[in-house]
């Protein structure tokens, strides 16, 4: 029976290893640009960058109902939300439809992102960097509001669900 599990081990490790050649492969791996070699180059590292930034997505910010999507299906789902980045009173809010079906797993994974603190190489949590696109200028918090907190951080992108109608709102 020792054989058996080892087998069946070795047989599970190897069908990762072709689930992640295939979701490669969907995300561009099979698919050059060019002719010249130095533009593949660059297309295979943009490749590999965004097959490894949906790996950790998956182990860290998507819900369990969605580890197991295939990259077209996250794609679609997440890439292709309707949504509308406003800005008010220094603050951008990303307006996400109420009517879009994956709304509520994109807030869940938003905030699931939000939540991993920031580190180093070493390991250590670091503090957040400024947005170079804000002023340099800071207001004074609100009484009662701790400084630093995301309701008077300008960098902190806040999530809101609406009722954004295209064709009445306009686009």
């Amino acid at each position: 029976t020792g054989q058996l599990a080892f087998l069946e081990a070795r047989h599970r490790a190897h069908a990762r290893v072709e689930d992640s050649i295939r979701h490669a492969k969907d995300t561009g791996l099979g698919r050059f640009p060019s002719r010249e070699y130095g533009i593949n180059t660059t297309w295979l590292l943009a490749v590999a960058i965004a097959d490894d930034l949906t790996a950790w997505l998956r182990l860290l910010a998507l819900p369990e109902t969605l580890k197991t999507c295939e990259p077209k299906a996250l794609r679609y789902r997440f890439l292709h939300i309707p949504a509308r980045l406003t800005r008010s009173g220094r603050r951008r809010h990303l307006r996400l439809p109420q009517s879009w079906p994956w709304t509520q797993a994109a807030v869940a994974v938003f905030t699931a992102g939000q939540a991993i603190p920031a580190t180093d190489l070493t390991g250590r949590e670091t503090l957040p960097t400024r947005d170079p696109t804000t002023p340099k200028t800071r207001t004074a918090a609100p009484r009662g509001i701790p400084t630093g907190s995301p309701t008077t951080s300008s960098t902190s992108a806040h999530l809101m669900a609406s009722t954004h109608n295209p064709v009445k709102d306009g686009g």
